[in-house]
């Protein structure tokens, strides 16, 4: 039991060593001091300059090349040589020395020289170095294959001189070179050529020459002051105003991030400044238009011109930033992921001395009791690549990155998985998706949105709309579903109907609607509807036909129930329709019309009275009376006449013989009642 107890209590006392040494690649021991670190594109070896009890070394990894004894001053790495400056001491007095290392054939020089030098770069087997005298700063020339220096220098300038190699040929280089005299600012390029074992200079170009502060940053130069400059280490001149309270800034290319006070200047072919709710003290660049800004303990994330969240974090220094990866440095070292803004952070032993970029990572060298640890940070990337298939713009969403496309897209991100949103221009729906490294070649169709019209009908049993050719019948409510365009927009209204439409929502003009993206919603009857691109009312009219009435004298007339006056002739508004016909004429008048009328087919209706004749003698008069055959049975055009009542006439001899027949019969019925 105790075996398995102190079995268990090892382990646990090794996991935080385990964590802390888990990056560690390599361990150089015996080192005191360390000057440089550098990475040889020639060789693809790291070099590391130091001391160790008073010899100077070169490590190329792990293996030791000893250069000699003394005291280093600085170190480079140019081309296929490791320069190195400093002093030996002899009988307590110091000369000055310069080791060279040829990183090809492992060759040393050891050079006396009379003054201190600051490597600039290389040209074929020249090696370019700056130096400083009584009269100003100066550059020559040391030629590697003799080990001798050009008889011939260059002057720079007086004050403070700063030069700086942009690039270089075979024979010839151009060199960015400022100084700072009087207060006031100077910065050009000179191109410089070796040419026949001596050096030659073309005439400077001036850059700025400005009033100002001059600060070096990563990438360029800044010039603050009231006239404020950043000048880019290919030779680019910004001009940008207000860089009075420079904390930190990185340039990379011809984008320069600024922390001028409380605000991030975002300076490239315009410029733009940022509110930030405190100073930052460190500018990380982003993907695309992605920026993250070190302030205290938070980091703000800005994209584009707009702060849109802020993240717990915080770093000292930023060191490389490779393949969506930025490293860091704080109590140990950070990394974070520049898409998503996730951080992770690995602890560190010792003072960091140098470091080595390498695509998708970077060695760390920290200074541990004469002993140097090599620590190895890496998140390689993979490449992944969206294409829409549709010819318009779209938006990428993927973390904290939001950016424009229009066909494929291809970018760099650290291994994992990612959750994106696409979205295509107005009229198509979004998507959604992954990416990783087993799924990183997209090809997405986007799918058209379908965006909803109402149109709602009033005053019809029944009509039509015809939308880009396809014909919808409807008694109330037509609902459709149209993605974005134009589409042609009849209405057809029921015979003898005309039409009014109002829009409440939308665009419908000349026959035409256009469909746009909406998110109205819209309820009808209880129901919502969502997406309402177009809401339009029509509201129908029956129309009304003339019917003229030809009539001589005023007459009521009767058309399905419905009484009317008519004085002479008028004209009667009706809607269509079959109408029966009833005239009550006036007394001693005969009419004459149509039982029945159908509107708009018959235009008129013609009611004829004629005056009735009445024979009046001193007899008996008796009425018999003509009634008209019903209206509802007679066929259109069919006439019904009223005639005037028929009089009889009797003589007087017949009426006394029937009043004595009559006499008779009554006195009969008496008798026989009698008896």
């Amino acid at each position: 039991m105790r075996v398995v107890l102190l079995v268990a209590l090892l382990l646990f006392a090794l996991v935080p060593l385990t964590s802390s040494q888990a990056l560690i690649q390599n361990v150089i021991y015996n080192v005191q001091s360390v000057k440089g670190v550098f990475h040889s594109n020639v060789t693809n070896e790291n070099y590391m300059v130091g001391c160790f009890q008073g010899d100077v070394y070169v490590w190329e990894n792990t293996s030791l090349v000893l250069m000699g004894q003394g005291v280093i001053g600085s170190a480079g790495l140019e081309g296929n040589y490791v320069v190195i400056e400093g002093y030996v001491v002899v009988n307590g007095t110091p000369f000055l020395r310069m080791w060279i290392l040829n990183v090809v054939n492992n060759r040393e020089i050891e050079i006396p020289i009379s003054t201190n030098y600051t490597l600039v770069g290389n040209v074929g087997d020249y090696l370019f170095l700056e130096y400083n005298s009584s009269s100003g700063s100066s550059v020559t020339a040391l030629n590697m294959s003799t080990g001798k220096f050009v008889g011939v220098s260059v002057y720079l300038g007086q004050g403070k001189v700063g030069v700086e190699m942009l690039n270089s040929t075979a024979d010839s280089a151009n060199l960015l070179i400022w100084s700072v005299n009087g207060g006031i600012v100077q910065v050009s390029l000179e191109q410089l050529f070796v040419y026949s074992g001596t050096l030659l200079s073309g005439p400077p170009t001036a850059l700025v020459s400005s009033p100002g502060k001059l600060i070096k940053v990563h990438g360029g130069l800044i010039i603050e002051g009231p006239q404020s400059y950043i000048i880019t280490d290919s030779g680019k001149v910004l001009y940008v105003p207000g860089l009075t309270e420079v904390n930190s800034a990185w340039i990379d290319g011809n984008t320069a991030l600024i922390l001028n006070g409380s605000s991030l200047v975002i300076a490239s072919s315009s410029v733009s400044m940022i509110p930030l709710p405190s100073p930052g003290q460190l500018a990380i660049p982003g993907p695309f238009n992605v920026t993250y800004v070190v302030s205290g303990d938070q980091t703000y994330v800005v994209r584009g011109s707009t702060l849109v969240s802020s993240i717990t974090f915080s770093a000292s220094s930023l060191l490389y930033e490779s393949q969506g990866t930025a490293y860091l440095l704080s109590q140990g070292l950070e990394e974070i992921n520049l898409f998503t803004g996730e951080v992770s952070s690995t602890p560190i032993q010792g003072n960091l001395v140098g470091f080595v970029p390498f695509q998708g990572g970077i060695l760390l060298y920290t200074l541990v009791n004469d002993q140097v640890y090599v620590y190895s940070a890496s998140s390689p990337g993979f490449t992944a690549s969206i294409t829409l298939n549709y010819p318009g713009y779209w938006v990428l969403e993927l973390g904290n990155v939001e950016v424009n496309v229009t066909g494929t897209l291809v970018l760099t991100l650290p291994s994992g998985e990612y959750t994106f949103t696409v979205r295509p221009e107005p009229g198509y729906n979004v998507i959604t998706g992954e990416i990783s490294p087993t799924n990183s070649t997209l090809l997405l169709t986007p799918v058209k949105s379908l965006y909803t019209l109402l149109i709602v009908g009033f005053g019809a049993p029944y009509w039509s709309l015809e939308i880009d050719g396809h014909l919808v019948n409807s008694t109330g409510l037509v609902v459709l579903s149209e993605s974005v365009g134009v589409y042609g927009f009849s209405v057809i209204p029921p015979e003898y109907y005309n039409y009014t439409v109002k829009v409440i929502t939308g665009q419908l003009s000349q026959g035409k609607v256009t469909v746009t993206p909406s998110s109205n919603a819209v309820t009808l009857n209880g129901r919502t509807y969502r997406n309402v691109s177009l809401y339009v009312e029509i509201n129908f009219t029956e129309e009304r036909f003339p019917l003229r009435v030809e009539s001589q004298i005023p007459f009521t007339l009767n058309l399905n129930g419905t009484p009317y006056n008519v004085t002479g002739n008028s004209t009667l508004y009706l809607y269509p329709g079959l109408y029966y016909v009833k005239v009550s004429p006036p007394n001693g008048y005969n009419v004459t019309y149509p039982l029945k009328v159908v509107v708009p087919l018959n235009s008129s209706l013609t009611v004829s009275f004629t005056k009735s004749e009445n024979v009046t003698r001193n007899t008996l008069n008796l009425t018999r009376t003509t009634i008209p055959p019903s209206s509802n049975v007679s066929s259109l055009g069919e006439n019904s006449t009223t005639q005037p009542a028929q009089i009889l006439t009797i003589s007087s001899f017949y009426v006394k013989v029937i009043t004595l027949i009559i006499f008779l019969a009554v006195a009969i019925i008496i008798g026989l009642k009698v008896r």
